[in-house]
């Protein structure tokens, strides 16, 4: 049995498959290839006047548009373009279509600007620094700044304690020799620091602590140390036997009027010492 095939159709199917393999080679799709439109998700408040935008992967050419043109305008070509808003808020679609029919798509959110929050003003303690020479000294120290209600403490209450006086201020008072911080903290978390110097005292002396004049002579005395609030008193049992000017001060003037020893006395408000004042 003889079978009968129609040139035609042979030709036809020859044909066929001929065009198909043109068009798989002309293609320009590759395994794996991507399509996107970088940055994406993009926010833009009202002082932003345009962002740019950047095709990766694809087939060129590519053919931009927008969804929106009464939000704004695209301008440009190839793989980057630049997207520019105009006053009125809304949402954008920005879509980039490449040679092959792909089509990536990115979204513009136009709104106004973030109304900026007022900061918090620093926190502050003032002083900053403050030099207490003698235990019993004082220091009233201030806040301001920061958010809410103050609280106080001391880094060593050995050597220093701080009452709270009013909202803003807090009374310091030394209490021993060395150093010390006092540490103001807002409801915040905020912390600001003041650092109190606080050295040994200083001994109180009164120079000559002994000495002999004549019976109507002349001596100066002098003070040093303590702290510094000198006054000066003539305390001879039985009465002076002379007098001093001025009776406050670093220095004083004894001037004798008649024989017989004196004794001389200087006070700081805290320490107290004498000079013995002898006659020929």
């Amino acid at each position: 049995m003889k079978t009968w095939i129609r040139l035609g159709s042979v030709a036809a199917m020859v044909v066929s498959l001929f065009w198909l393999a043109a068009c798989e080679d002309d293609s320009g799709v590759q395994p794996g290839d991507s399509f996107l439109i970088k940055p994406s998700g993009v926010v833009m408040g009202a002082s932003q006047a345009s962002v740019y935008f950047t095709a990766e992967g694809g087939h060129p050419p590519f053919n931009w548009s927008i969804s929106d043109g009464s939000l704004g305008s695209v301008t440009g070509s190839g793989t980057q373009v630049t997207y520019t808003r105009n006053a009125v808020n809304g949402i954008n679609v920005l879509s980039c279509l490449d040679s092959e029919g792909w089509s990536a798509t990115t979204t513009i959110t136009q709104q106004d600007d973030p109304v900026p929050e007022e900061p918090i003003p620093v926190l502050t303690v003032s002083p900053a620094t403050a030099n207490l020479a003698r235990d019993g000294e004082r220091v009233v120290f201030t806040a301001a700044g920061g958010e809410g209600q103050y609280r106080w403490s001391v880094e060593d209450t050995a050597r220093g304690t701080v009452t709270v006086q009013d909202r803003t201020q807090a009374l310091y008072e030394r209490k021993a020799a060395g150093n010390n911080t006092v540490v103001l903290y807002d409801e915040e978390g905020h912390v600001a620091v003041a650092a109190v110097t606080q050295p040994n005292a200083v001994t109180l002396v009164v120079s000559p602590a002994n000495v002999t004049v004549t019976t109507n002579g002349l001596q100066v005395f002098t003070a040093s140390g303590g702290t510094g609030a000198y006054a000066w008193t003539i305390i001879t049992a039985g009465g002076a036997k002379g007098t001093i000017n001025p009776g406050v001060g670093v220095s004083t003037l004894y001037t004798s009027t008649g024989p017989g020893t004196d004794q001389l006395q200087l006070s700081d408000g805290v320490s107290t010492v004498f000079a013995v004042i002898n006659k020929n």
